[in-house]
């Protein structure tokens, strides 16, 4: 039998038994997983007025609802900061490209919601719900 042959299966035992570790690592997104909310605040453009805002992250995925309304924004959430995206098409039937970014800073996200109208700040905390 060939020296390498023979720690080819010894490899794969050591692979095996550290593969349940791998599944048990954090998630890159573990300190902001959970729910926060908080508010949108008219700076710059064709506004509505100052509204609340809802972000969920689970495992690396953010879910912002600006205004909790019905649209979604969804994007990534790594480390400490948040990128979402969506794109909607615009009663003129063009692209209508709506984007929000937020950092953690202490225990709060703050960060820009943009729409092609207008430019808002966002600042949202943990949510007991």
């Amino acid at each position: 039998m060939s020296h390498a042959s023979c720690l080819l299966p010894r490899l794969a035992r050591c692979l095996l038994l550290l593969a349940p570790l791998t599944a048990c690592a954090a998630s890159p997104s573990a300190g902001l997983d959970g729910g926060w909310l908080g508010t949108i605040t008219p700076v710059a453009g064709t506004c509505d007025p100052a509204t609340d805002a809802w972000l969920h992250v689970d495992d690396g995925v953010a879910h912002f609802t600006p205004g909790l309304g019905t649209t979604e924004l969804t994007g990534t959430a790594t480390g400490n900061a948040v990128n979402a995206d969506a794109l909607l098409t615009g009663m003129d039937r063009r692209p209508y490209h709506l984007s929000f970014r937020a950092t953690l800073t202490g225990d709060t996200l703050a960060g820009t919601y943009l729409t092609p109208r207008c430019r808002a700040t966002v600042s949202l905390r943990r949510s007991a719900r």
